[in-house]
C-alpha cells in the first residue's frame, strides 16, 4: 500500500481535499500499486477535472510518475505500461489469458505510480 504526500499543496483547499480522498481510497484498496484516473473518477465523489489536476500537480512536483496502459477487451486496464501513448498505438498485446488483442488508440489511459527513492 502507498499513500501520497502532498504537503506542498496545503495552500489549495481543493487539492488537499482531493488528496485526502485519494489517500482514503488507497486505504480501502491496499493492493493497489498504481492510480488509474478512470477508476478514481468512478469511485470518488470528486470532479474528474480535480482528480486530473491533482495527479498532474503531483507529477510536476516529482511525487508521481506517469506511464500509459491500454484498456483490454475485458474492460480492465492492462498491466503493460509504456512511456508514451505513441508506443502503444497499433500494437498487438496479450490479455490476462494470453489472447492477442489489437490496442484501440481511443482506449489508452495514463496510470500514476509513486516515485520511489533511489537507495
Amino acid at each position: 500500500m502507498f499513500s501520497i504526500e502532498f504537503e506542498n499543496m496545503q495552500n489549495d483547499a481543493n487539492l488537499v481535499e482531493v488528496g485526502n480522498s485519494i489517500n482514503e481510497w488507497l486505504k480501502r484498496h491496499p493492493r493497489v500499486d498504481r492510480l488509474n484516473p478512470v477508476l478514481l473518477c468512478q469511485d470518488l465523489k470528486v470532479r474528474p477535472f480535480e482528480i486530473a489536476r491533482f495527479l498532474h500537480e503531483m507529477t510536476l512536483s516529482g511525487a508521481l510518475t506517469v506511464t500509459y496502459s491500454p484498456i483490454m477487451p475485458s474492460g480492465e486496464v492492462s498491466l503493460d505500461e509504456f512511456e508514451s501513448p505513441v508506443e502503444i498505438e497499433d500494437r498487438i498485446l496479450l490479455d490476462g489469458f494470453d489472447r492477442p488483442y489489437q490496442v484501440d488508440e481511443r482506449k489508452i489511459v495514463p496510470v500514476y505510480r509513486p516515485v520511489r527513492e533511489k537507495v
